[in-house]
């Protein structure tokens, strides 16, 4: 299997993705990570443009973006639009998004406890600093490369991903810019962490 992960992100979200790249098996899928610091109409364009040059055929295609600021017409036209590719299905390429409303801060938050308050995504990076100084770590940080590593030794995937899974069947009868707080990352990560080896996989 191969996969393609185009990210709005050009720090937090590639380094966490990065840690499936170093653990999972090369024999069975193949991953690969882009952070390109674009909002969400921009994520998909290039994300087809390279699919497009490369002629990429037979591979899942991912876009990992948040709400934050971005308008919320464009965040839910790309969210619709990336289904109809899907439903397409042209090259035999599939089409997901992990997005978040509002920040992808919410996948890390969730493997220390159930949040469905709505926080500003400041508050979610002030509770991640404290979680993190808790832990023996400096602080929490955006730019941190072993942020897989630190989240699997520190928090609870398994948490995580039944967290967001229950968000999202809350917030499921909304529009996803309306559906806060609520992340879709644990598709993805469920999706990934199958070719993880064994023990780390047991962990989701």
């Amino acid at each position: 299997e191969t996969y393609y992960i185009f990210c709005e992100g050009k720090k937090t979200e590639p380094n966490y993705f990065e840690g499936f790249v170093r653990y999972a098996d090369p024999e069975q899928v193949k991953i690969n990570c882009f952070g390109l610091g674009k909002e969400t109409l921009r994520i998909l364009e290039l994300a087809q443009n390279y699919i497009r040059k490369n002629e990429i055929k037979q591979s899942h295609i991912w876009l990992v973006f948040d709400r934050d600021d971005f308008v919320a017409k464009n965040f839910d036209e790309t969210i619709q639009k990336v289904k109809e590719l899907d439903q397409k299905r042209k090259g035999g390429n599939t089409y997901r998004c992990a997005w978040s409303n509002e920040c992808f801060e919410l996948w890390i938050l969730l493997h220390f406890s159930y949040y469905q308050t709505l926080f500003h995504r400041d508050e979610y990076i002030r509770l991640l600093k404290k979680i993190f100084r808790k832990h023996g770590f400096l602080t929490y940080k955006k730019q941190e490369q072993d942020l897989f590593e630190i989240v699997l030794k520190i928090g609870d995937p398994h948490l995580a991903v039944q967290s967001a899974k229950k968000l999202a069947l809350q917030q499921q009868k909304k529009r996803p810019s309306q559906a806060r707080p609520c992340t879709y990352v644990f598709e993805l990560v469920l999706e990934l962490a199958c070719y993880l080896p064994e023990e780390m996989r047991a962990r989701f």
